[in-house]
């Protein structure tokens, strides 16, 4: 573990370090995305995007443990504004509880 890992156990990286991390190429990681098979990133500029560390390693321990990929799993709908966003996340607590 390096001393940057102690000190911020969960930081925003790039593509690159998911690519790395995962296995996976990047194409695969935005299809993932669109298909909500992996977290999404967040934009830390008007065009680059980052990812949670802890996200990310979190998507790897379930594959390791064999849960196996579920579409819409990591909910890709985006929210065009809070009130959409709490109808989203309703919708989505609905259809886990079923």
């Amino acid at each position: 573990m390096s001393d940057i890992d102690r000190l911020v156990p969960d930081r925003l990286i790039r593509a690159r370090q998911v690519s790395s991390i995962t296995g996976l190429g990047l194409a695969t990681v935005y299809d993932y995305i669109k298909r909500g098979l992996f977290p999404g990133g967040y934009l830390i500029g008007t065009r680059n995007k980052a990812w949670s560390l802890e996200a990310v390693n979190r998507w790897v321990a379930d594959r390791k443990a064999g849960i196996p990929l579920e579409k819409g799993q990591y909910c890709p709908v985006k929210a065009a504004n809070g009130r959409e966003a709490l109808t989203l996340l309703g919708q989505l607590a609905r259809k886990e509880s079923r």
